[in-house]
């Protein structure tokens, strides 16, 4: 029987084995985490029909409650923001909101520990991935939308200003996709997904 679990895993790179981590408070799929900066810790969030997040102690190996994101979120996803620990939540889908597709976002602030709104994408973006192009720039790609037709859409994330503009378009229509920065610091490699 397939179902969510609350379990972790901790690679080893020396031996290239797993071994088990801190457990989780709530079972959980479709949720993102965040290794904060600076900090031996794992932000967790949401989840299917789930708004509730927590933190992963990763050195008392314990997990605590985190504050409740604003919206329920499945198949989101999140960036840090900047070198404070402050953390964009992007997109995913909500049961209980009108269309479920979410184009909106929070921004999770340590200094306060508390989600606040952030800004809306131009495109309802459940599962969606997204990497940092630079100290300035987030890429969000593709995701699902209305009709459960996948994006070629990009948007750019403006952390400054604190605007989305629109992207670059895809070749192919992309959900679950992943993205990575190349080593050349300058390049972007989106990765497989459901078209």
């Amino acid at each position: 029987v397939l179902g969510s679990v609350k379990t972790t895993e901790v690679l080893n790179p020396v031996t290239m084995s797993f071994t088990p981590g801190p457990s989780l408070g709530t079972a959980r799929n479709g949720a993102p985490a965040v290794a904060r900066r600076g900090r031996r810790e794992a932000l967790v969030m949401g989840g299917w029909a789930d708004k509730r997040t927590e933190i992963l102690d990763l050195v008392n190996w314990v997990s605590v409650p985190g504050p409740d994101m604003i919206e329920r979120r499945h198949g989101a996803v999140a960036v840090p923001l900047d070198e404070s620990g402050r953390v964009i939540v992007i997109g995913g889908f909500n049961l209980t909101a009108a269309g479920g597709y979410l184009n909106s976002t929070e921004i999770y602030d340590p200094e306060t520990k508390s989600f606040s709104q952030g800004p809306s994408m131009s495109v309802r973006r459940n599962c969606p991935t997204a990497v940092r192009l630079d100290d300035r720039r987030i890429l969000v790609i593709g995701g699902t939308g209305e009709g459960r037709q996948c994006h070629a859409s990009t948007e750019i994330l403006d952390i400054e200003s604190m605007q989305f503009s629109e992207g670059p378009t895809m070749g192919t229509p992309r959900c679950g996709a992943a993205a990575v920065k190349l080593a050349d610091e300058q390049r972007v490699l989106v990765i497989g997904g459901i078209g």
